[in-house]
């Protein structure tokens, strides 16, 4: 789901002005990108939580066996609610 249809789908369901959700889910998304870039901490109850990793330095090669050096860099990752992971996989062990 893109941007739009979820903004669409809110202002519809809770008969709210378009432009208002539209503004709202504006300031959200910005709060949440400041944030996984000062490294903070993003938990939705029933969604997830969003987190930054850091991958370190290391020493690799390439595909010509030449010796390389990957940057440290850092990652987002999400890890979805147990509930959301149990609905999503209801036959799996997490159901149980």
């Amino acid at each position: 789901m893109e941007n739009i249809e979820l903004i669409k789908r809110i202002s519809e369901k809770y008969n709210l002005d378009y432009k208002q959700v539209e503004a709202l889910a504006g300031v959200i998304f910005d709060e949440m990108s400041l944030a996984l870039l000062n490294h903070e901490f993003i938990q939705l109850p029933k969604v997830g939580k969003f987190f930054i990793k850091t991958r370190p330095e290391k020493s690799t090669e390439n595909r010509r066996g030449q010796d390389i050096r990957v940057k440290e860099k850092h990652v987002i990752h999400f890890k979805a609610d147990l509930e959301l992971r149990k609905k999503l996989n209801p036959k799996s062990r997490l159901s149980e």
